[in-house]
């Protein structure tokens, strides 16, 4: 790096939840995996004409002169990741990143920067879930037209010492289908979500989402509440949720997840959301019916 007091953009990205992969694998060989997985990082950022300012453990924080460089990077971080850990690893080892992407004027001293702006990436990429690539306003407005369509505002936060509410936005890296549309007399059906509870089965388990336990992830990984013994879903698959007083299926992955109402046609959602409501089935990454012994049933319940 040769130039300072300039504005740039900066990436922060760190490999979620990397202490499970110690307890699991072992120092030397989650060392080593994730060593890997930086390495690749480090190679996209040099492609996309950017610098690594360092690496620590599992972290990777790097800058670039634009926007969309930055933003294409971040997706191919993820990508290439996703890919060798298909490769090279048992379907059930899951690493997943979670980027923050901000933009602003720097100091730079010697092979290091400082600043505002490199607190506030900090900040954002603490924010972001893992999957998620969080960019600020900033660098939204910096992005190239055609890229702007996949990045959804998703929250606003306040920094210390800063009067300015800071946007942020999630840049949707993997592909997305269009979200099922959910009529309004299917919507008035809905249950309260303060008289009622989920009941999820799976096998021999039973699971509730109430207002005293509102959110349930389902997935590959073994850090989700609800682990998923199918090679066809993701390694975070899903979430639901109680939001609103309404019971929210969010689908995070890949292939998608297939709902089998008791009560109206079958559907599957992919990178996007619906409703539970009523009684019914779901399956995760393959279509196999709501009496496939895989399939989850799930009951919206009165609360008694």
């Amino acid at each position: 790096m040769n130039r300072e007091n300039e504005d740039i953009v900066i990436l922060f990205a760190n490999i979620s939840k990397s202490t499970h992969l110690y307890d699991r694998m072992g120092d030397a060989t989650a060392t080593n995996l994730i060593k890997s997985c930086l390495s690749l990082m480090q190679k996209i950022t040099q492609e996309q004409m950017g610098d690594v300012i360092s690496t620590f453990g599992d972290k990777i924080n790097c800058l670039f002169w634009d926007a969309t460089s930055a933003v294409l990077a971040a997706k191919s971080m993820n990508e290439a990741v996703e890919a060798f850990i298909m490769d090279q690893t048992d379907s059930r080892i899951s690493i997943n990143l979670h980027i923050g992407i901000h933009s602003g004027t720097v100091q730079k001293e010697e092979n290091k920067i400082f600043g505002d702006t490199v607190n506030t990436v900090a900040i954002v990429n603490k924010t972001a879930k893992p999957r998620e690539i969080l960019i600020s306003e900033q660098v939204f407005n910096g992005l190239d037209d055609e890229l702007k369509p996949s990045a959804q505002h998703t929250t606003t936060i306040r920094l210390k010492g800063n009067s300015s509410p800071l946007k942020l936005y999630e840049y949707i890296w993997e592909d997305i289908e269009t979200t099922v549309a959910i009529g309004g007399s299917q919507l008035q059906q809905l249950r309260n979500g303060r008289d009622c509870y989920l009941e999820l089965r799976a096998h021999d388990k039973t699971f509730e989402i109430s207002p005293s336990s509102p959110h349930l992830t389902l997935g590959r990984q073994s850090q989700n509440d609800l682990v998923l013994d199918e090679k066809s879903a993701s390694r975070f698959h899903a979430s639901i949720e109680l939001k609103n007083d309404k019971f929210v299926l969010n689908d995070h992955s890949t292939n998608g997840t297939f709902v089998y109402p008791q009560e109206g046609k079958p559907y599957c959602i992919k990178q996007t959301k619906a409703y539970l409501e009523g009684a019914g089935a779901l399956c995760f990454g393959e279509d196999r019916g709501m009496d496939s012994p895989n399939a989850i049933h799930y009951r919206v319940k009165k609360t008694t």
